[in-house]
């Protein structure tokens, strides 16, 4: 925004920097009054930090029509590739789905199907373990529940 003027910014709507980086941005604000006989400037740095996250649904429904909720998928940002797995067990202890592939996870996910014979799992709740890294190399493993629902 350098060289922008308040009358600029006012066409773009609240006054939101966004910075795609990581890193220290130097920032200056000017404002004037309507008549431009009365300004102030002040100058700040912003810090922007990286945020790492990640999140799992508790449910998804084997016939709904969004085709989000239509599958169980992994949502988050600045998770690694390397050293991801998903398992995902019955009621009885029985691994139905393991994968490695977050890409898979993040745009497919988990249909409900049995992973050794392409069965459909019955409706109702399954225990998954999930680990991973960030990419900044903080290491994360949630273990919950995920069910199944018409």
């Amino acid at each position: 925004f350098e060289g922008t003027t308040i009358d600029t910014l006012r066409a773009i709507g609240p006054y939101e920097l966004t910075y795609d980086k990581e890193g220290t941005y130097k920032t200056s604000v000017t404002v004037k009054n309507s008549n431009n006989n009365c300004f102030a400037i002040d100058s700040f740095s912003v810090k922007v930090n990286t945020i790492s996250m990640f999140y799992i649904p508790s449910v998804f429904s084997l016939s709904a029509k969004n085709e989000v909720n239509a599958s169980w998928r992994v949502f988050g940002k600045n998770i690694a590739d390397q050293d991801f797995s998903v398992m995902v067990y019955n009621r009885w202890g029985k691994l139905v789905y393991q994968t490695t592939d977050l890409e898979f996870m993040m745009n497919t996910g988990w249909v409900g199907q049995d992973q050794d014979n392409g069965k459909a799992q019955p409706l109702g709740v399954y225990t998954y373990v999930i680990k991973g890294k960030y990419q900044d190399n903080q290491v994360f493993e949630k273990v919950g529940t995920v069910t199944i629902v018409q």
